[in-house]
């Protein structure tokens, strides 16, 4: 399997208690963060199943994504 980054919302994730086994050897903070860091937010994001609060959750994912969307941008235009 070949990957380049795992992203996740929250830390309860199957992915996120396991990750150490899918990044095998890779540093950790280079290839594994949480959605919210890439706009600026060391948090992870409430699940609306618990909260209750599908409006918060929706509005952090949509920033989260735009911030990972804004960054991959920036990259490509860097690389060519």
């Amino acid at each position: 399997m070949i990957w380049n980054l795992i992203i996740s919302w929250e830390w309860m994730t199957v992915i996120w208690k396991n990750i150490n086994k899918f990044i095998a050897g890779r540093k950790k903070q280079e290839r594994s963060k949480k959605l919210l860091e890439y706009a600026g937010e060391d948090r992870i994001i409430d699940d609306p199943w618990y909260t209750g609060d599908f409006k918060t959750t929706f509005n952090d994912v949509t920033k989260g994504c735009a911030a990972l969307l804004e960054k991959n941008q920036e990259r490509r235009s860097l690389i060519g």
